[in-house]
This record gives structure tokens, sequence and C-alpha cells, in this order.
């Protein structure tokens, strides 16, 4: 290993079976670096966020975060896999404890927020068995999604769009169900 006097020594850590990789230490990475690390290994088992999220924003919440990102992200995408194959059931379990997370941890701004509550929205609306409950639960999540949606993204983001095709479709089915059948509403 070429080294240059006074440069700090490099560690060597092993990820994974049979390869090494090398991670400088946090005093020997420069700035100018393409390629520094997204994070630095203060100890074994801890680690510090040293550069902002994938997307470029920096995202609250101190050590372990961008852990917790991806885990958002992944935890998004297998919903959304879920909900595109019918599982809606399984969408919707999955989401319940994971919104609150990604709230806290990402905000209620952030997008990928913003997407988990769509698809929990839209799992509560189009199942088989949805109750009146959850037609409500599904109207109400949407108007905030929407809201949120059109402050911080506009009113011609995809997500926007999608979030009002969605809350249009849960305001249809919330009607269809308040509505008696066999009766229309302009008759007395």
């Amino acid at each position: 290993m070429n080294r240059t006097a006074g440069s700090p020594p490099r560690r060597r850590r092993r990820f994974g079976a049979g390869s090494t990789a090398t991670r400088e230490s946090p005093d020997a990475r420069t700035s100018s670096s393409r390629h520094a690390p997204s994070f630095a290994f203060t100890s074994s088992k801890t680690r510090r966020c040293t550069q902002p999220s994938r997307r470029g924003l920096l995202v609250p919440g101190g050590a372990g975060v961008s852990g917790r990102v991806a885990e958002t992200d992944t935890t998004n995408n297998y919903a959304t896999l879920l909900a595109s194959l019918g599982r809606l059931k399984e969408a919707k379990s999955l989401l319940r404890p994971a919104i609150p997370v990604a709230r806290r941890v990402l905000g209620n701004s952030y997008d990928i927020t913003l997407r988990m509550r769509l698809i929990y929205a839209m799992a509560l609306y189009k199942a088989d068995g949805a109750t009146l409950e959850d037609l409500r639960e599904a109207v109400t999540t949407l108007e905030d999604a929407d809201r949120i949606a059109r402050r911080v993204l506009g009113g011609n983001h995809p997500i926007t769009l999608s979030v009002e095709r969605a809350l249009r479709g849960s305001r249809a089915a919330l009607a269809a169900r308040e509505t008696p059948r066999g009766s229309s509403k302009g008759s007395n």
C-alpha cells in the first residue's frame, strides 16, 4: 500500500465471505474526492452520516439515519409491489406501522412518506372487504396527503396527480357506500 508521509493509515474491514474492502479513516477523506464514502466507521458498531441522503436532501435525525431512509424506501417499494399484485391486505399491514416511522424520521413532506400514505390509502379503499371506516380513513389520509403534496411538490408533480386521482376514487367509493342501494339522491 502506498502511503505518503504523515497520512493516516487505512483500516481494512471485511464485507462478506472472502472479500476485503478498504475504508479510509474520517481524517483521510478529502472534500474533493468524488467517491468519498457515504458514512465513516467511528467504531465497529456505530456509524455516523457524513453526507446528505441519496436524494441530496439533508435528513434530520442524527446517527444511523441513512439506514432508516433506505429501510423506508425498501418498505415503500415492497408495498408498491404488493399493491400492484393485488395483495392489498399485506400492503396495508406492512404500511400501517411503517408510516409513523417514516413521518418521524423523514417528515410529512418527504416524497417517500407521501407515496407510502398514497399506497396505504389505496389499499384501504380498493380492498374487497373495505368497511365504511376504511373508506373514511382513506379519504382523510388522501386529503391530508393532497394538501401536503400541493404545498411541497406543486400541482403538476406526478405524486400530486396520483394523490388527486386516488382521492377522487376514494370519495366515489365512499359516496357509493353511503348512498343506500335502490334510492337516488334526488328522490324524497
